[in-house]
């Protein structure tokens, strides 16, 4: 499935190049989506690489216009590298 939307985005970018200033944003949210399919199946090692491609591509931010998405990546890394957060019902 990555490779179809991968395919697909960059198809488009190639039709429209007056829009080629939205390829890296385009690219850093196709590897972040990726990322977490890949943490949500457990592979956490394919997660990290698709989260790096996600941040080689777009080094700063992917969404800004969501307040809730702050430092996404950077949670999601620690996720990935650490866990997820001790809750109090486990603790």
């Amino acid at each position: 499935m990555f490779a179809n939307y991968k395919r697909v985005l960059e198809g488009f970018f190639k039709k429209h190049p007056e829009h080629r200033g939205l390829y890296q944003l385009g690219m850093g949210h196709l590897y972040l989506d990726a990322a977490w399919s890949y943490l949500a199946e457990g592979r956490k090692r394919a997660a990290l690489t698709k989260l790096m491609q996600s941040f080689w591509h777009r080094p700063l931010r992917v969404d800004s216009e969501r307040p809730n998405s702050r430092f996404i990546r950077l949670k999601m890394a620690m996720r990935i590298l650490i866990g997820p957060p001790e809750t109090a019902a486990t603790s």
